[in-house]
C-alpha cells in the first residue's frame, strides 16, 4: 500500500516538474513517459483516473483534499476573528468601591435605567422646562483616541439621542451621534475639563438662554444655540451610564454621584454644591435640590443603585454586558473617522477573503465543465454569505460593530481571490502543451 502511493507520489512530482521547468519537447517526453510507467504499473482490471496519475492535483498544486483543508481553516480563522470579542469578555466590568460611596467602570462597563423619564400625555404642549447634570468623578488616563460616551439619554433615535462624552481630556455635551464632529452639528466642549486621575465635579445646565458647563463650581463653557432636551417624550428614554446603547462607546473612571434635573439649576446652587463636595467628598448635597434622579451610590454591593429620590428608576448593573439596541448593517458614513483604524480596518477586511477567495475558486476549478465557468458568482456568493453571517452576529456582541463597509468589503476581496485564481490557472493552462500517446 505505501509502495504504491509513494510511487504515484513520486511520478506526479516527475510530472509536474518536467511541465514546468524543461523545455517543450522534453516536457512532452516525460508526461508521455509519465503515463506509460503507470499503465505499465496498474494492477490487472483497475482503471486509472487523472487522481492517480497526477495525486498534486489535476489542474492545481495541491490535492482536493488539500484544497478543502485550506478552505476549512481560513474560514475557521475568519470565524474566530470576525466574531471574537475585542479585548474583553461578556462580564460588565463594574465595581463597587470599597472604601467610599462610587463605582469603577472598566473597558466596555455600563450601568442603565430603562425607563428613567415617563412618557409626556403630549409631547408637544410640555414646556422646556430645562435639564441639569451633576457628576463627581475622575477619568482614567486615555490609552487610545476614541469618543468616550459618560451618560447618555436614548430616545429611540441615534439623531435626538443626548449625551455626555469625552473626548481625550475634553467634555463633550450634544444631542445626535456626530462623534468626530465632521458633521458640524451643534455641541458645547469644554477643552482640558477632564484630566487622568483627578475628581471633579462636572455640572451641565441647559434652559431657554442656551447651555452652560461648569467644572468644579466655575463655568468653563456656554453657548447660546444649543438647548439640551430629553429626547423623544412620545417613548421611554433610556438612561446609561458609561456606555451607549449600543455597548461600544464605554467611559473608563470612577464615579462617584449622578444627579438629573428637568429644570435649569441656579449658579448658586452649583456654587453651594461644590463648597460641599470639595470639603467632605460626599454626594448627599444635591439632595436638598430635589432632583428628579439621585444616585448617590452608596448601597450595599449588588445589581442596582437606587434612586434615592424614592422611586423605582434604579441604575440596573447587570452582570453581563448587554447590547440595549441593536444595530444591524451600519451605514458607511455613520460615525466614520478617516484615521488610522478606518484604514487599518479597510485592509483587513479586504485583504483578509482574497485567500480564502483564491481557495475556494481553486476547489471549484477542479471539478471542472459548467462548474467553473460559475465559479466566480459561486465562489464570491460563499464570501457574501459567509460574511453575512458573521454582520449579523457581530449585532448581538458587545465591542463589535455590524457594519456594511464590512460586508462589501469582504466580498470585493473574495471577489479578488477568485479572480487571480483564475488568471492564474488560464496562465498555467496556456503554458501547457496538449498530451498525446
Amino acid at each position: 500500500m505505501i509502495p504504491s502511493a509513494l510511487k504515484r507520489f513520486t511520478l506526479g512530482v516527475e510530472t509536474y516538474y518536467a511541465t514546468h521547468h524543461s523545455g517543450p519537447a522534453r516536457a512532452d517526453g516525460e508526461r508521455r513517459d509519465g503515463h506509460q510507467r503507470a499503465t505499465a504499473n496498474r494492477r490487472p482490471g483497475r482503471k486509472i483516473t487523472k487522481r492517480q496519475v497526477n495525486p498534486i492535483g489535476a489542474k492545481g498544486y495541491l490535492s482536493r483534499h488539500g484544497l478543502v483543508g485550506i478552505s476549512v481553516v481560513l474560514v475557521l480563522g475568519i470565524l474566530f476573528f470576525g466574531l471574537r470579542f475585542k479585548g474583553t469578555t461578556t462580564t460588565n466590568p463594574v465595581s463597587w468601591h470599597a472604601d467610599r460611596a462610587g463605582l469603577t467602570f472598566g473597558h466596555y462597563a455600563m450601568a442603565y435605567c430603562r425607563d428613567a423619564f415617563g412618557i409626556a400625555p403630549d409631547a408637544s404642549s410640555v414646556p422646556p422646562a430645562g435639564l441639569s447634570f451633576e457628576l463627581a468623578l475622575r477619568a482614567e488616563a486615555i490609552k487610545h483616541d476614541r469618543f468616550q460616551i459618560l451618560l447618555m439619554l436614548h430616545g429611540g433615535s441615534d439623531e435626538e439621542q443626548l449625551l455626555i462624552g469625552q473626548w481625550r481630556s475634553a467634555l463633550v455635551v450634544m444631542h445626535g451621534n456626530d462623534y468626530s464632529g465632521r458633521r458640524g452639528l451643534k455641541r458645547l466642549t469644554a477643552d482640558q475639563a477632564l484630566p487622568a486621575g483627578v475628581e471633579r465635579l462636572i455640572t451641565v445646565v441647559s434652559g431657554t438662554d442656551g447651555s452652560r458647563i461648569y467644572i468644579d463650581g466655575r463655568p468653563v463653557a456656554r453657548t447660546a444655540q444649543l438647548t439640551l432636551t430629553i429626547p423623544n417624550r412620545r417613548a421611554p428614554a433610556t438612561l446609561v451610564v458609561g456606555n451607549s446603547v449600543y455597548a461600544r462607546h464605554s467611559w473608563n473612571g470612577d464615579l462617584f454621584g449622578l444627579a438629573v434635573y428637568t429644570r435649569a439649576i441656579a449658579p448658586a446652587t452649583i456654587a453651594k454644591h461644590y463648597a460641599h463636595w470639595k470639603r467632605t467628598r460626599d454626594f448627599s448635597m444635591a439632595v436638598s435640590a430635589e432632583p428628579d434622579l439621585l444616585y448617590l451610590l452608596d448601597d450595599v454591593p449588588g445589581h442596582k443603585a437606587l434612586n434615592r429620590m424614592g422611586d423605582a428608576r434604579s441604575l440596573v448593573i447587570p452582570s453581563k454586558v448587554r447590547i440595549l439596541r441593536k444595530e444591524i448593517l451600519q451605514l458607511p458614513w455613520e460615525g466614520m473617522r478617516w484615521d488610522g483604524a478606518f484604514w487599518k480596518d479597510v485592509a483587513l477586511n479586504l485583504l483578509g477573503f482574497i485567500p480564502l477567495g483564491f481557495f475556494l475558486s481553486a476547489l471549484r476549478s477542479d471539478f471542472g465543465g459548467a462548474a467553473a465557468r460559475r465559479n466566480l458568482l459561486l465562489c464570491a456568493g460563499l464570501c457574501f454569505t459567509l460574511s453575512l453571517g458573521i454582520e449579523l452576529a457581530q449585532a448581538f456582541i458587545p465591542s463589535r460593530s455590524s457594519q456594511l463597509l464590512d460586508l462589501l468589503l469582504n466580498t470585493l476581496g473574495g471577489t479578488i481571490g477568485v479572480t487571480l485564481q483564475r488568471a492564474h490557472h488560464r496562465r498555467r493552462e496556456r503554458r501547457k502543451r496538449p498530451l498525446s500517446i
